[in-house]
């Protein structure tokens, strides 16, 4: 069995938890070592929540290519970048304020307790390709 891996992204106070273990057990495919749902922590000051997210590979977006398509914007785009996992459990919509920084508004949700949180996580621009190498080494089988 390989060792659990984990992803943080935003700053000290303020991130989204990654994880590819929940209560105790490995996420990942035993076959392939696929990513087919993981433990989602959001921190931000006075709050805290975690859900385990499902993954699918129907998914017109992956994460991973989600992030590699930002990390060449991060001068700033126009508009809201948005990801959605399956099922809806998190959502991302990412905003550039043109000075540097991009704040990460996120939504997780617990679809078995029926309840959901948002908070703005924010990213350092400069921060988004070291981010994309990240992530894709978060999901490498």
């Amino acid at each position: 069995m390989t060792e659990s891996r984990s992803l943080r992204i935003g700053h000290e106070k303020a991130f989204l938890f990654l994880s590819d273990e929940y209560d105790g057990a490995s996420t990942r495919s035993r076959h392939d070592g696929q990513l087919w749902a993981m433990r989602t922590r959001l921190r931000v000051p006075q709050l805290e929540a975690s859900a385990l997210v499902h993954l699918t590979d129907s998914q017109d977006t992956s994460l991973l290519e989600f992030f590699v398509e930002l990390a060449p914007q991060w001068r700033g785009w126009d508009g809201i970048a948005e990801w959605r996992a399956y099922e809806g459990g998190l959502t991302l919509s990412c905003t550039h304020d043109g000075r540097g920084t991009i704040s990460m508004g996120t939504e997780l949700r617990d679809m078995h307790l029926d309840w959901v949180v948002r908070a703005i996580v924010p990213i350092d621009a400069g921060a988004l390709e070291q981010l994309a190498l990240d992530v894709a080494a978060f999901f490498a089988p």
